[in-house]
């Protein structure tokens, strides 16, 4: 992905790809996801995840990789509550270890409360706990049992001036729910694998657009695989070839009938 922003203040485009998990915390047994990209030298810019709650009360940012520090100084900084006289951003939990990798956490608010955490080691790829993270967040009281909604990843840019190039290669997200019966986990869901980042940009606390087409034979595929195999598969967004020809079949015979 190639962007082009003035360097002025202020995030100007978000370009990402985004997972809808639309269940709550505590019935989620797993939620983990893997990234991998290449980022510039110059310019001001972070690659981040963008986690909302379904109300979007609460968004929880895990910054992977970014042109200022982790200790909340330098030409990127998190919404914060408290700001140094440096300008920097205050931190409200320093050098926790959860989820994969040690974080910086920053709280503030614009419009909504918004939850930073700055990995201390920048990295252009990895895999990430993010139920670690959130069950950690509620343990300290910052969040409670919210309804998971969307899961995004991307660039916030805010200077890339003269253009430069963002290449995402891969990002993967994983989430196995719990059994409302027997409390153990049995469904797999959300497994995408989607080699590039959506070719667009959102404003930040947008609401997500949503990634599938309800009038899609990818999501009719998706509801007849829930129809006809409720224990195999659920909610799953992207299906291989060999399922869904068997969905698409079972969707035009339940047509005809």
């Amino acid at each position: 992905m190639w962007s082009n922003q003035p360097n002025t203040e202020g995030i100007k485009s978000y370009p990402h790809q985004a997972f809808n998990i639309g269940k709550p915390l505590s019935s989620i047994d797993t939620l983990t996801s893997s990234f991998n990209q290449d980022v510039p030298t110059g310019g001001a810019w972070e690659t981040a995840y963008d986690i909302w709650d379904s109300s979007h009360q609460n968004e929880i940012m895990l910054w992977t990789n970014y042109t200022g520090n982790p200790d909340g100084s330098g030409n990127v900084k998190p919404i914060s509550h408290q700001y140094g006289p440096s300008g920097a951003a205050i931190p409200i939990h320093s050098n926790i270890n959860v989820g994969g990798a040690t974080w910086n956490v920053f709280e503030g608010y614009n419009g909504h409360k918004v939850i930073s955490l700055l990995c201390t080691s920048k990295t252009n790829n990895g895999t990430v706990d993010i139920k670690s993270i959130l069950d950690w967040l509620k343990s300290k009281g910052h969040i409670g049992d919210i309804n998971v909604g969307s899961v995004q990843y991307g660039a916030e840019i805010t200077a890339s001036p003269g253009g430069m190039n963002f290449n995402f290669k891969n990002c993967s997200v994983n989430s196995t729910p719990i059994d409302a019966v027997g409390g153990n986990p049995n469904v797999i869901s959300h497994v995408v694998d989607r080699g590039t980042a959506v070719r667009g940009a959102a404003d930040r606390g947008a609401t997500p657009p949503r990634k599938v087409d309800p009038n899609s034979d990818e999501q009719l595929s998706a509801a007849a695989v829930e129809a006809f195999l409720p224990s195999t598969v659920s909610n799953t967004l992207m299906l291989n070839n060999a399922l869904f020809n068997f969905a698409k079949e079972a969707i035009d015979e339940g047509d005809e009938g």
